[in-house]
């Protein structure tokens, strides 16, 4: 007589995860349980899916730092021309805001080196992860 709460469902002997007949190789001890094969299957895909997370996040840093570096170029033109005409405002002895000018240039030169690094840094990390050299096309 069966157990009522016993299930009637009954699993396939000697079948696997798909339908597909299990290898047997030697004996029935030496069977590979498919739990730990599946297991370590995901952890692969769930690696695999963080370092392709990874990499685009690199990609749009290396972007947004480009847009970055082209922005303090652009501020630093403008305090360089802001700094000739501090210059010029001196030496006719109208304004003594010279050392405001060097100022604001040491400020932007110390982004622009900032930025450069950070965007250095990340194309090293995109290399490591893909594991190849990537030819930047420019040092900036």
């Amino acid at each position: 007589r069966r157990d009522r709460f016993r299930s009637r469902y009954r699993r396939p002997q000697g079948r696997c995860r798909g339908g597909e007949f299990a290898a047997k190789q030697g004996s029935g001890d030496d069977r590979r349980d498919p739990l730990p094969a599946a297991a370590e299957h995901s952890m692969l895909l769930d690696e695999q899916a963080r370092t392709r997370q990874r990499v685009l996040e690199l990609w749009q840093n290396i972007r947004l730092l480009k847009t970055r570096h082209e922005q303090l170029q652009l501020a630093l033109n403008y305090r360089e021309l802001s700094l000739d005409r501090n210059r010029a405002l001196y030496e006719m002895e109208v304004a003594t805001n010279l050392g405001d000018a060097l100022a604001a240039i040491s400020e932007v030169r110390y982004q622009q080196a900032k930025t450069d690094f950070e965007l250095a840094l990340a194309w090293m990390e995109l290399q490591l992860l893909t594991e190849n050299k990537i030819e930047t096309g420019d040092t900036q």
